[in-house]
């Protein structure tokens, strides 16, 4: 689908439009979260991201993935200052 006909709403600002691999390839890198809405500006429907039938299943495990290695992140920063000590 390469219809730009997808608006993202963060923190009460829209982005896009964007192409449905554009949403995609934005929520495999963390841009685009589970909870950020999604509005498709050809009907005017919104729904969370998570709760769009084929997003849903690609925007959680995503989600996962980018809190996985956030806390990966922070322990290793945790550790280091420990040593430092």
């Amino acid at each position: 689908d390469g219809v730009e006909r997808w608006l993202i709403q963060k923190d009460r600002l829209d982005f896009g439009p964007f192409s449905m691999v554009q949403v995609r390839s934005q929520i495999e890198r963390g841009e685009i979260l589970p909870d950020h809405i999604l509005m498709d500006n050809d009907s005017g429907a919104r729904c969370k991201v998570k709760e769009y039938p084929v997003l849903g299943d690609l925007a959680t495990p995503a989600h996962r993935r980018m809190e996985q290695a956030r806390r990966a992140q922070a322990a290793h920063t945790t550790a280091k200052a420990q040593k430092k000590k």
